[in-house]
């Protein structure tokens, strides 16, 4: 199952892809659900990422998420999620961001979390999960964009 959603943050794309391509590792900075993130220093940097993967202290519990797609020019990123404390009837957990610019301060924000479930559970709690991933992929983006664009008005002001 996959949920997804696009805001249009009114920032550049390069201030965009600062916060959540060039640092991944540092979410805990910006989204509410993440009490602390790192790099985790164990996974492979692909692709011209700034690291390997990030480990962060969730209130879902304690997830790495490792990049598994990275691409500076075009602007995505896709990681996949694994921890202990994803339920057992989830096979499957990945997450990509992808960055369409509109203008010079306007930017398409598509977050998108793929979940893929075991049967019978697919059909018995399938509705749960996408209903959760629906709230968490909208309350992502919501945090990012009040970021990003705080951020940047600060940084327009101080030029």
């Amino acid at each position: 199952m996959k949920v997804s959603s696009t805001f249009r943050i009114a920032a550049p794309d390069k201030r965009i892809w600062h916060i959540i391509g060039e640092e991944f590792d540092q979410v805990s900075a910006w989204s509410s659900t993440v009490d602390t993130s790192k790099p985790d220093m164990s996974a492979l940097k692909i692709g011209g990422a700034p690291v390997g993967g990030r480990i962060c202290h969730t209130c879902f519990g304690v997830l790495t998420e490792t990049i598994e797609d990275y691409n500076d020019v075009e602007r995505y990123i896709e990681y996949s999620v694994t921890s202990d404390d994803i339920p057992f009837f989830i096979d499957v957990l990945r997450g990509r961001w992808t960055l369409t610019p509109r203008s010079s301060d306007a930017t398409d924000v598509t977050f998108a979390v793929t979940a893929d479930l075991k049967f019978p559970f697919s059909l018995l709690a399938g509705w749960a999960v996408k209903r959760r991933l629906s709230n968490v992929v909208h309350n992502t983006l919501s945090e990012l964009a009040a970021f990003a664009c705080r951020d940047f008005d600060q940084a327009m002001a101080r030029s």
